[in-house]
């Protein structure tokens, strides 16, 4: 029942604050405050932070700060379920449906090709975009079985190399993730909940890619 959000920069690096993992499911932006000249002052503003509402200040008088961190992220992806929940919301929209939309409404981009190794695929499914959460996407389509390429595939001492492709676009909206399972067991549809699972997102991938 919960939508966990990662933070990115505005140059799609993933803030140095953010929480990442397996676990998170989108990522929004989250803002950063000026670092040396990575993110520079426009006007005396630091315009790489989220523009946002603060409390009053002593003098009782209301208004707006530039700030950062996964507080500015979390209100982007709330913004765009209402805007879903607006357009598709009634007496038989589900909060599962609407997690479904939340989760293919990201940008059709490879966000590892933006972040270091540290945060590869632990950023979620992508960087939302509200445009791809109000598409009209055919939730029937189901995805193709991926095909394993075991000449691409190999073992080595400590470590084990897969490799596959899927004839699904994942611009589509028919493919998200897949999820490998691993274990020294062999793996049954009885214990497949024991084994070790991970995460390798697929929505920005491309026909046939491997």
């Amino acid at each position: 029942d919960v939508v966990s959000v990662a933070a990115f920069n505005p140059d799609f690096q993933a803030s140095w604050y953010t929480n990442y993992g397996e676990t998170v499911d989108l990522a929004a932006p989250g803002g950063s405050q000026p670092v040396k000249e990575k993110y520079p002052r426009e006007n005396g503003l630091p315009t790489s932070a989220v523009l946002s509402t603060v409390p009053p200040n002593a003098e009782g008088k209301n208004g707006y700060a530039y700030m950062q961190g996964t507080s500015m992220a979390c209100p982007h992806v709330s913004g765009i379920a209402a805007l879903v929940v607006s357009k598709y919301g009634g007496a038989a929209f589900t909060a599962a449906e609407l997690r479904r939309r939340l989760l293919a409404g990201v940008k059709q981009m490879n966000y590892n090709e933006y972040v270091s190794a540290n945060h590869f695929d632990g950023m979620g499914l992508g960087y939302v975009d509200a445009m791809e959460a109000l598409a009209d996407y055919d939730m029937t389509v189901e995805p193709v079985a991926p095909q394993f390429l075991p000449e691409k595939s190999k073992s080595g001492y400590n470590s084990v190399t897969i490799a596959w492709k899927s004839a699904n676009k994942g611009s589509d909206g028919s493919l998200q993730n897949y999820i490998l399972y691993m274990s020294e067991q062999p793996i049954t549809q009885a214990n497949c909940g024991q084994a070790t699972r991970h995460l390798i997102n697929a929505n920005y991938a491309k026909a046939d890619e491997v």
